[in-house]
């Protein structure tokens, strides 16, 4: 009986051949559209589906390549949308029925040129895969009230060049993958409270160069990887003690970066320590303060000391009392020899930038702490 009514349910889909019109309504007793149902079926031109709709899942290449055009809402009952669904396709604009049940966006699936205006992701949402909206035209990001998303899949977001405005990542969200922000006009970046992120991938930022404005980074974060905010218009990032890992060129030509709050008691090796600086070191046009109370700030100097950074030289500043405070003070230069660092747990806060010294004298390391 289970299979008979299954059966029954599919074959309530009119074939391509028989479409006349090019409106395609799909039956309300529709569970399952199959994979490649309509593949290349030039004669859909508009899709909607009946009322109370009982369909669940929308297969791979369900709707690829067709002449699908103008407005789509996916019913509520949604669950899944395989990859590569609507590829191809001229949809201008995307919504979900209310109380959707939705829980995958496939690779690709919604990989629209003409897709335009506001998008909101359906709060059952868990997962939205590779490249699902990369290169559309959408030009805002919301996430619904009590997101369950978890993964923020890779370039699923690349190079939506109109996106802009603010971005909240959902508090459930554990990675954001590689280039899933790429080349965005997004303009400011925060994390709902009790954020459970773990990773933010390679380039997830990249090249977002609107995005400006103070960045925290949640407490539950270990893996900041490289690149992923390069090119990008932040003004301080803070980040907590619970990094371990931070990849190549992070804050490269990052050029209105001037603060750096490293909360608590850091632990990096020497390896990604070098990474961090090097990273900070890039970025010739600013004065960049890196603060911080705990022996986080001062292990970033320890290993200043041992290593050769061309010009970044670091020197002093007083703390703040808010990561997103401009500093109370700016610090004063020379070129006189000062002593090695000292770890300090005591609220010393440190500053690193690129300074020069005295015209005739050659460019060095200097050290300058306030207690």
């Amino acid at each position: 009986m289970l299979v008979l009514a299954w059966a029954l349910a599919v074959t309530g889909l009119p074939d391509c051949l028989s479409i006349t019109g090019g409106a395609l309504v799909i039956p309300a007793n529709v569970t399952e559209i199959p994979d490649n149902k309509y593949e290349g079926c030039y004669e859909i031109t508009s899709l909607t589906f009946e009322a109370n709709s009982n369909l669940t899942t929308i297969g791979e290449k369900a709707f690829k390549d067709t002449k699908i055009a103008g407005a789509l809402e996916i019913p509520a009952n949604v669950e899944i949308i395989k990859k590569q669904a609507f590829l191809d396709t001229d949809i201008s604009s995307l919504t979900f029925e209310a109380n959707s049940n939705l829980n995958t966006i496939g690779k690709e699936t919604f990989h629209i040129p003409t897709l335009v205006g506001a998008l909101e992701i359906p709060a059952n949402v868990v997962t939205i895969e590779e490249d699902a909206f990369y290169e559309t035209a959408i030009t805002s990001l919301t996430f619904a009230s009590g997101s369950k998303l978890e993964t923020i899949g890779v370039q699923s977001f690349g190079e939506c060049q109109q996106l802009t405005g603010p971005i909240q990542i959902p508090a459930n969200v554990v990675t954001i993958k590689n280039d899933a922000f790429y080349n965005t006009a997004i303009t400011g970046l925060t994390f709902e409270i009790n954020s459970g992120l773990e990773t933010i991938e390679d380039s997830a930022f990249e090249s977002a160069e609107s995005l400006t404005g103070p960045v925290v980074i949640p407490s539950s974060v270990t893996t900041i990887g490289l690149q992923s905010f390069r090119k990008t218009a932040i003004t301080s990032i803070d980040f907590p003690e619970s990094v371990a890992s931070f990849g190549y060129s992070v804050f490269k030509e990052c050029l209105n970066l001037s603060r750096v709050i490293v909360r608590g008691n850091l632990s990096l090796d020497s390896d990604n320590l070098d990474r961090l600086i090097l990273s900070l070191c890039d970025n010739s046009n600013n004065q960049i303060c890196v603060e911080g109370n705990g022996t986080g700030a001062a292990a970033i100097f320890d290993n200043f000391n041992y290593q050769s950074y061309g010009d970044c030289e670091l020197a002093a500043c007083t703390p703040t009392p808010s990561p997103t405070a401009n500093p109370t003070a700016q610090p004063t230069y020379d070129n006189s020899p000062v002593p090695p660092p000292e770890t300090k747990n005591d609220g010393t806060w440190v500053m690193l930038g690129p300074m020069l010294g005295f015209l005739g004298v050659s460019i060095g390391f200097s050290l300058y702490l306030l207690v």
